[in-house]
Parts: C-alpha cells; sequence; structure tokens
C-alpha cells in the first residue's frame, strides 16, 4: 500500500526528510515514500490557505504523478489552512491528507516532526475506518478520550492523544467491521507507539530542579512550568516562580537575620497590606544590604549572592514584565508572544535559581509535630520536612540540646533549621495548616494581609 509523502514549496527539506526518516524505522504493508518535486500553493506565507486550494492542488498532483486511487498522497505544509485544523483526509473521499507541519512548539516540546509523523499515520488510519470526512467527524471524540480519534477541538487537548496513542474499543469496533488489514494496524500502531514515547513530558525543561534542596513553594513553582505546554501558562508560571523566590528568600533571610525586628521590617517595606511583586524584590535589596558581621548564618558571600539576584532581576525588568504582562492590560491572542517571552526570560530565571541554591542547601524548612525530652538536656523534634515539589511531606525526627529554653521551638509552627542547628521561627509568615479555600492541609505563604497557597493558587484570609 503506497502513501507518497510531499511538501509544500515552503516546507523546509530538511525537516520533510526527517518525517520520512521515521516511517523507514516501522516497516510493513505501508510503503512510504518522498515526492521528488513539491506541491506549490499560491498566496503569500502568511496568508491561510484555503481546503479547496489545498485539494485541488493534490488532486492535480495525483493526476500529474498518475497515481491510483489506493494511493496515499500527504501534503505537509507550513501555512496554516483557512479552518485553522492540525490535518484532514479530502471530504470528498480521495486518500489525500494534508498536515499543518508548523508551530508544534506551541502545544508540545519535543522535535516537530514527531508529532507531525503521528498525524501522518493518524489520517490514514481514519481514511481506512472511514468512507468520508463527514462520517468521521460524526464519530470523532469530542471532548477528548485519549484515543487517536480524538477530534482536539481545543488544540492543545492534542497532547492527550499524543501521549496515549491508544485506539478505544468503539474505534477497535470500527476496524473490525471495516475489515482493516491486521499488518496494516500493526504497523500503524508501532508508528503511534514508536512516536508515543518520544512525546512524553521526559524532555528537559529549561529550569532546573533538584528535589529537596528547595522549600516546597518554590519546589512546586518550578515543578508547574514542566506540567503545562500551552506557552501563556508556561510564561505565567514562570513569573510565578520568580515570585516564590524573591518571596520566600525574603522571608527567610529576614527570620534568620533579624530575629526580633521581622514585622518591623515587612512594616516599613510595605510587606504587610497588598505588596507588589515589586515590594518583595526591593525589600530583598535591603536584605542583601544588612550589616554582615552579625549575621553568622547568612554569610557574606550568600548577601553577595542575593544582591547578584536583585540586579539580575532589574537589568531584565522581571517586574515590569510581571506588571505589564499579567498586572494590566489584556492578553495576546498570538501564543508565540508568550512562547518567546518565556524563552527569552527562563535563563535569567534559572541563573537566580542558582544563585539561591547555596542559601537553601544550608538551611530546610520544617513544621514541628511533637516535641519530647528523653534526657535532660536533649529535646526530640517530630517534623514534616517541607522540602521539594511533593506535598506528601516525609517526616522525621531531629535531635535538639538547646542552651536555654527560649532556644526550644513551639509544636504547630514552620522553622527554617540552620547548620549550627539554630532554629528561626517563620511563623507567621510561613504557615501549615488547613487552607479555608480547599480543607486541605497547605504551605501558606504571606502575602501581606492574606496568604498563598502555591500548590493551588488560593490567596486566603486567615
Amino acid at each position: 500500500m503506497r502513501v507518497l509523502l510531499a511538501r509544500s514549496n515552503d516546507l523546509r527539506k530538511d525537516f520533510f526528510n526527517a518525517v520520512h526518516e521515521i516511517f523507514i524505522e516501522c516497516q510493513g504493508p505501508l510503503d512510504f515514500e518522498k515526492a521528488s518535486k513539491p506541491i506549490v500553493l499560491e498566496g503569500g506565507a502568511a496568508e491561510p490557505v484555503s481546503w479547496e486550494a489545498i485539494f485541488a492542488a493534490c488532486k492535480a498532483f495525483r493526476q500529474r504523478e498518475s497515481m491510483s486511487d489506493s494511493d496515499f498522497l500527504v501534503l505537509l505544509m507550513s501555512r496554516r489552512n483557512s479552518l485553522n485544523w492540525f490535518s484532514s483526509c479530502d471530504p470528498e473521499g480521495a486518500r489525500s491528507i494534508f498536515i499543518h507541519a508548523a508551530d508544534w512548539e506551541t502545544y508540545i516540546a519535543c522535535q516537530a516532526e514527531y508529532p507531525v509523523a503521528f498525524q501522518v499515520a493518524e489520517n490514514i488510519l481514519q481514511c481506512l475506518m472511514f468512507d468520508t470526512l463527514a462520517d468521521g467527524t460524526q464519530f470523532f471524540h469530542d471532548p477528548p478520550i485519549g484515543c487517536v480519534n480524538d477530534m482536539c477541538s481545543w488544540k492543545p487537548d492534542i497532547t492527550f492523544k499524543f501521549r496515549t496513542a491508544d485506539v478505544c474499543p468503539e474505534c477497535q469496533r470500527v476496524i473490525s467491521e471495516k475489515a482493516v488489514p491486521q499488518p496494516v494496524i500493526g504497523q500503524l500502531l508501532a508508528i503511534f507507539e514508536s512516536l508515543r514515547v518520544r512525546m512524553l513530558f521526559r524532555a528537559p525543561i529549561p529550569c532546573s530542579r533538584e528535589d529537596g534542596e528547595f522549600p516546597f513553594p518554590i519546589a512546586i513553582t518550578c515543578r508547574k512550568i514542566s506540567g503545562t505546554t500551552e506557552p501563556f501558562r508556561k510564561f505565567l508560571m514562570l513569573l510565578d516562580h520568580f515570585d516564590s523566590l524573591v518571596r520566600c528568600t525574603v522571608i527567610t533571610g529576614s527570620c534568620i537575620a533579624m530575629s526580633g525586628s521581622v514585622n518591623d521590617f515587612f512594616l516599613t517595606q510595605g510587606l504587610h497590606e497588598r505588596p507588589s511583586l515589586g515590594h518583595w524584590v526591593e525589600a530583598l535589596r535591603i536584605l542583601s544590604q544588612r550589616d554582615r558581621t552579625n549575621v553568622p548564618e547568612l554569610p557574606s558571600h550568600l548577601l553577595d549572592r542575593v544582591a547578584s539576584v536583585v540586579r539580575k532581576a532589574e537589568d531584565a525588568g522581571i517586574v515590569s514584565l510581571r506588571n505589564e504582562r499579567r498586572g494590566h492590560g489584556y492578553c495576546d491572542c498570538n501564543d508565540t508572544t508568550y512562547r518567546d517571552l518565556f524563552y527569552k526570560h527562563v535563563s535569567t530565571i534559572n541563573d537566580i535559581e542558582n544563585l539561591l541554591r547555596p542559601m537553601y542547601a544550608r538551611t530546610k524548612w520544617c513544621y514541628t509535630t511533637s516535641i519530647t525530652q528523653p534526657s535532660r538536656g536533649t529535646f526530640m523534634v517530630g517534623i514534616k520536612d517541607l522540602s521539594g515539589d511533593h506535598p506528601d511531606f516525609i517526616e522525621r525526627t531531629l535531635e535538639l540540646r538547646p542552651t536555654s529554653v527560649a532556644e526550644v521551638p513551639e509544636t504547630d509552627s514552620v522553622y527554617v533549621v540552620a547548620p549550627d542547628n539554630g532554629w528561626y521561627t517563620l511563623t507567621p509568615y510561613v504557615l501549615y495548616r488547613i487552607c479555608p479555600a480547599c480543607g486541605h492541609h497547605r504551605v501558606l505563604v504571606c502575602d501581606g494581609e492574606k496568604y498563598i497557597d502555591p500548590y493551588v493558587g488560593h490567596r486566603v484570609q486567615i
């Protein structure tokens, strides 16, 4: 069964060759060939192509190449089509298919030839299952169920079927009724599976992370970035991660360096009512300028790193970026804008993360659950380790030998534990308690008069 791959005149030849190479790996009755000449589509590069023009060009190409009705012609094209579909078979029933081979980075973080090749195999299967496109569209799953025949009218949903590459029981029934040859089905399933494993959430993400080093509010905002492929959400989550890095460092550093005067610091820096991101960054600047002779837990080299964080944030204009893109104005309808903004600024956030990493390697956030005194001068403190990006926090016991009763921590409080086993309270700036919005235990971080749950995003009054 012949499948002729063709490219439009504006599609790169090296990309076209990369798609064809994928099918060489999965041999079977479907014989994938490359057309020697491109198909010319009239109009400018930015102008969408009508379906009529696409399939007219395919029809003319089939006649010119003397293709039989049983042959498949698959056109890979860079330009958008007038209905903004990812792909389609010829509505008139001919075995001609077009695939939109551009903009895939908007939907999935992998090499673009993988989703394009998946769409090729998917459309061949649909041509074998349905006599007409109208029959197929009445059958396609909407909303998606994780089947190769999901409609994906909400385009980001397409990643669901890419990562399942499954065929639901109802579609299996249709395949059986249509008597699609088993060797063909076996080859298509092998193609789907080979592509599925290449499109999982395993590709390295730009933001670095090492579970256990950072406290939960930082670790979870980092993790969220890798949990979506939508450029707008990815960009907003990058801003959230920066906010979390700055906010948590201000709280950690001030609670260590200022001990009994933290509340005064929050008041003078405007962090007690409705602080903006600019307030938190300015507070970080003031923290970096503290007298370094009386803060052994924040040695000079760490405060130098904090100062570098402020400079990097200012040089990149992160605060202004957040205000303009999230705090004011409307959303841009073009995903490309947010994708470009993400990749422009992710290296800066990554640098900031690495600058702050040594501080959090020296300290640990924990929530005290119990305190016992097995012997004179020795206390055993039961804690939940509030580190890493999983909310099921590890419980352990720490031994404490305080020099005075004042150094004994209280239960049901959040502390940062320093290298010399010094315990500095983060309460009330960080809490671990039931969130009023959802009724679950959450790490809640100060946001002036309210608290933010970085896991779900609730902003609540305690």
